[in-house]
């Protein structure tokens, strides 16, 4: 037999669900949108956990799908074992959290997706460097005329990815990633990697020429 077996463990469960995923949906709300990515050229440097990158914006949806996890189990429970009071204080502090709950898990189920697929592409670039050190081309999947990518530094001794400084900006029409068509080339000497992108041939001009970037790994 569950543990939860009685109306009162039931509704403690419920409460708990339902507050813990009031703070993790409407804390990074209160603390602004700044988890998400910034405007091209000032994004806030991603997390990686070995080669996977995490920008801010799948964090943020991360964090909310958790959020939605949290209240759809109080609204199972509520609908499967729920009763609601009676007393006037009872139904004005259970409906108001039920109709909440519905309207903020349907708000988020909906936007949770499209941010996720207007969020930065992360690319870590083969080959490795001295050290393990790596190479991420960071795609902007949001701008609506030419591309962008970022690159960064990806150290598995440190959490965040650093900011190289570097970006490469290209005409062609939105959605081209030259890392997905192959129009890269990353070589290293020592701990200098030597990284080169440019337009697939169908979009290339003559007067672009692709120049490769420095970029340095030493410590």
């Amino acid at each position: 037999m569950s543990p939860l077996h009685g109306p009162g463990d039931r509704r403690w469960l419920r409460r708990a669900l339902w507050w813990t995923g009031l703070v993790i949906i409407v804390g990074p709300i209160l603390v602004g949108w700044s988890m998400l990515e910034a405007p091209t050229g000032t994004a806030h440097a991603p997390l990686h956990l070995g080669t996977i990158v995490l920008g801010q914006a799948q964090a943020w949806c991360l964090v909310m799908v958790a959020g939605i996890g949290c209240w759809t189990a109080c609204l199972v429970l509520l609908a499967r074992h729920g009763r609601l009071r009676r007393s006037r204080r009872g139904l004005l502090i259970a409906v108001p959290r039920t109709v909440v709950s519905v309207i903020c898990t349907l708000t988020v189920g909906i936007c949770v997706p499209a941010v996720w697929l207007f969020s930065d592409t992360y690319h870590v670039l083969s080959p490795a460097g001295p050290g393990g050190c790596r190479i991420v081309s960071a795609h902007d999947n949001v701008a609506m005329v030419g591309d962008y990518n970022r690159i960064w530094i990806l150290r598995s001794s440190r959490p965040l990815l650093q900011p190289t400084g570097l970006s490469y900006d290209f005409d062609s029409g939105p959605g081209i990633d030259p890392v997905q068509e192959g129009t890269f080339h990353l070589a290293w000497a020592g701990r200098t990697g030597s990284l080169s992108m440019w337009e697939p041939p169908q979009y290339q001009r003559e007067d672009q020429p692709s120049t490769p970037s420095v970029v340095s790994c030493d410590r």
